[in-house]
């Protein structure tokens, strides 16, 4: 049983293993003899999502997995096509050493095969292996094809006597994906959901990748939808995924698409990972923009009745002075910084490299908040106990109150320097440290002020 996050280390160690078997297996037995345990990790990694919580770590793990395809199909016999089926995903790879045009179908055995140096029992287990692995995956329901002349190819007089292709299925990436996401289409965003399977198709010819110039080769997909799709609300789009800063980005153009039944046929001209979306199209217009009026006139709202708050507090401060009247201003004042940081962010586009300090700054008044209400209780406290001997007793209290989101915030942030600071908001979302600091902190403030109530009482 792993818990949260241990999986980092396991993805370097994977690395370190692929990087010695990439150069130092340089014959048919030192590949054939190795076991398939990368595979294994590799599967068990992308079935647990809170292992690997980042999408880097999956994308690392993608390129082993076709990194270790890759290996075993160039020392493969020419011909031969091998499946590694696991329970997050099907790898299938081969060798093609004839020149001229290449029909390959994926997952499957290639019936049109030109290469000839394969036996018949070779190509009955093939057969077999090909027709058994629907039935071991029920949720293997896509297929792939790539159609290629390799007279045709821009790289034709630098390829090698021979193409390995290696072709991935991975059941369910989307755990580690956000519900929906923004894509940028001409000068605005749409929104989408992704709505199948993601496949990748990689050609290589020694060291080299082929296949990304367009008319080198043609790429369809056949890809079954997870997800109901209103016709006239939504409409499904190919897109094709690059790995931008180490996150998933996905592109709406290099493929056609059209829609068969329960199927989604993608065309594509270039190799790469693929998937189907589907795009929010006829949605009640600016749905986002009035959200985001409706958030901005709350917001406004409580600045306005804290504010109320402060001056009633500020006008009767000479007639209630005291520590309990200091602690209620403080506390208003730390409600207002974290709706002004709240409402900032709100309506400004903020660069991602401003998310950890609009983050920090939002969950210091937040704590700074809850520890004011703490520090009031532990005002009344001390009266009835009168610790005379301590000298400016109230003003240390209310210092505490600012000190300790001081505290837990740095030791956050000190933390986090480990993982880097590539955020996803700049928000307290789940899964993140800030989250989890803010939830800790809080609750052992909260227990604390319950005690102290009691205790007064």
């Amino acid at each position: 049983m792993m818990h949260y996050r241990e999986g980092a280390p396991i993805v370097d160690l994977l690395k370190k293993i692929d990087s010695y078997q990439q150069h130092y297996f340089v014959n048919h037995k030192q590949v054939m003899d190795t076991n398939e345990d990368l595979l294994d990790v590799a599967s068990f990694l992308l079935s647990n999502s809170h292992v690997i919580h980042k999408q880097s770590y999956v994308i690392q793990l993608h390129q082993l997995i076709l990194s270790h395809g890759f290996l075993r199909g160039a020392f493969s016999t020419p011909g031969t096509f091998q499946i590694f089926d696991r329970p997050a995903f099907v790898l299938q790879t081969g060798r093609v050493t004839k020149d001229g045009q290449h029909n390959l179908k994926f997952p499957g055995f290639p019936e049109n095969l030109k290469d000839s140096s394969i036996t018949t029992l070779e190509r009955e287990k093939m057969k077999a292996d090909s027709q058994s692995i629907f039935s071991k995956h029920p949720w293997l329901t896509d297929e792939l094809e790539v159609s290629y002349n390799s007279f045709l190819m821009s790289d034709f007089d630098h390829l090698n006597d021979s193409i390995v292709t290696t072709v991935v299925v991975y059941k369910n990436l989307s755990i580690f994906l956000p519900p929906r996401f923004l894509i940028r289409k001409g000068d605005h965003d749409i929104e989408t959901q992704l709505c199948s399977s993601m496949m990748a198709v990689v050609l290589k010819s020694r060291h080299q990748m082929i296949g990304f110039e367009p008319n080198d080769l043609k790429v369809q997909l056949t890809l079954k939808r997870k997800i109901s799709i209103k016709i006239g609300v939504q409409n499904v789009s190919c897109a094709v995924v690059s790995f931008a800063e180490g996150k998933f980005k996905f592109h709406l153009d290099g493929c056609q698409q059209t829609l068969k039944g329960s199927y989604i046929v993608c065309v594509c001209n270039q190799t790469g990972f693929f998937a189907a979306l589907a795009t929010i199209v006829n949605s009640a217009p600016h749905t986002h923009e009035r959200f985001d009026v409706i958030v901005g006139i709350g917001c406004a709202l409580c600045i306005c009745l804290v504010l109320v708050t402060v001056l009633i507090l500020l006008v009767f401060w000479r007639r209630i002075k005291g520590p309990l009247t200091a602690l209620k201003i403080q506390s208003c004042m730390a409600v207002l910084g974290t709706y002004s940081c709240f409402l900032g962010a709100l309506y400004e586009s903020f660069h991602k490299e401003y998310y950890p300090h609009v983050v920090s700054l939002v969950m210091f008044f937040l704590l700074a908040a809850i520890c004011m209400h703490l520090c009031m209780e532990l005002t009344i406290c001390m009266e009835f106990v009168q610790l005379k001997t301590i000298q400016h007793l109230e003003k240390k209290i209310a210092a505490m109150g600012w000190a300790v989101p001081v505290i837990v915030v740095g030791a956050t942030l000190a933390a986090q320097v480990l993982e880097g600071f590539d955020l996803d908001s700049w928000w307290l979302l789940i899964g993140t440290s800030f989250f989890y600091a803010f939830v800790t902190s809080g609750t052992i403030i909260v227990v604390l002020e319950k005690y102290m109530i009691r205790l007064y009482a």
